[in-house]
């Protein structure tokens, strides 16, 4: 149970963060784009990915950063909003399965016995 434990939160991490650095090269793009910014895609990836600046941006460093923060902003939004929506959707199946269950007509104790 341990292991499978560990695993679902090496995924479930390993899944946010993806969605969330992919929110943000997306965002980080958008706003690039709307500059007049040549190849915005690959330059909002190196952004995102190495949190500098790349070579031949021509944008304030100041304006820059206010890029990538808000990037960043909405990629973790998303990624809240996912991990929520996962949460609750667990807690349904749960509380919904623990209603629907199988009623026992002897409780576990008494099965010892057996």
């Amino acid at each position: 149970m341990n292991a499978l434990r560990q695993g679902g939160m090496t995924i479930g991490i390993a899944l946010l963060g993806t969605m969330m650095a992919g929110r943000a090269v997306a965002t980080m793009a958008q706003a690039l784009a709307g500059a007049g910014v040549t190849s915005p895609l690959a330059l909002a990836s190196l952004a995102v990915r190495r949190h500098e600046m790349p070579a031949g941006l021509i944008m304030a460093e100041h304006d820059f950063r206010h890029v990538l923060a808000r990037a960043f902003a909405d990629g973790f939004c998303l990624a809240v909003v996912v991990a929520g929506l996962v949460g609750l959707a667990t807690v349904l199946v749960l509380v919904l399965g623990s209603r629907t269950g199988v009623q026992r007509s002897e409780p576990l104790s008494a099965l010892d016995d057996l």
